[in-house]
């Protein structure tokens, strides 16, 4: 008996942690990038234009969100946020800078974005950069890629890890959203 209790243990064990690590590399995938970028750049050439594509329903969204909120104001650029709202977690509060464009489910625009959270920049209507925020899986507190773009370095395009927008979603990822 105490044979086949451990037996089922380790099998609960061992499904459990392939599960869960399916799951992460599910939730930390690199996604197909997105432009949606010709109106604005065309109405604002002189600027360096920052497309921030941000999901409510994802913490690496929302980790990113609480850092934009901190950043100054500055004349030379352009901040346009969309935010794919979720029911349990309103947009953040960002700053008059910053233009928040609203998305939902039903919106035309959410069949361009793969995933989130991701950053695309433009400078004289040229892509700068395209990716993720940053070079590290753990933490978005370090090696932030907004910290070189605002010193005028181009770094190395960053992964986007994050979690698909919801048409994007499968059972696996709405699952691992909830366990996170």
């Amino acid at each position: 008996m105490k044979i086949l209790f451990k037996f089922f243990v380790g099998a609960w064990l061992a499904v459990s942690t392939l599960l869960i690590a399916f799951l992460m590399s599910t939730h930390m995938g690199v996604f197909k990038l997105t432009s949606m970028a010709q109106p604005v750049l065309t109405a604002s050439a002189d600027k360096k234009i920052y497309f921030h594509f941000l999901y409510a329903g994802c913490g690496c969204s929302r980790e990113v969100a609480k850092r934009l909120t901190t950043l100054p104001p500055n004349e030379k650029e352009l901040h346009r946020v969309y935010w794919i709202e979720e029911k349990e977690f309103p947009a953040p509060e960002f700053p008059v800078h910053m233009e928040l464009i609203t998305l939902t489910e039903s919106s035309p625009e959410i069949e361009k974005i793969h995933g989130a959270p991701q950053l695309h920049v433009f400078e004289k209507n040229k892509l700068l950069y395209e990716g993720g925020y940053t070079h590290t899986k753990t933490t978005f507190l370090t090696n932030w890629v907004m910290d070189d773009l605002q010193q005028n370095r181009t770094p190395a395009s960053a992964p986007v890890r994050g979690c698909y927008v919801p048409k994007k979603q499968n059972l696996l990822s709405t699952l691992w959203k909830k366990l996170i």
